[in-house]
């Protein structure tokens, strides 16, 4: 939770700069960063192994309890 909070900190200090310097810029920056969220969110469902670990976990529960 604590890294989600910094990168929405560090996406709205990036959007906060980005209108202070190039106001028409503003919508151009605001798709680049929804672009790395997507990319972002692409990259840790990649990463979830939850679906492994729970068949990890089924299988010894069956070798344990003999099945």
């Amino acid at each position: 939770m604590r890294r989600k909070r910094e990168r929405l900190d560090g996406f709205f200090d990036d959007v906060k700069a980005k209108a202070n310097r190039d106001p028409k810029g503003l919508v151009g920056e605001i798709d680049d960063w929804k672009k790395a969220m997507d990319e972002w969110e692409w990259i840790e469902k990649s990463n979830d192994r939850s679906d492994e670990v729970e068949t990890l976990l089924d299988l010894a529960r069956s070798w344990t309890l003999g099945g």
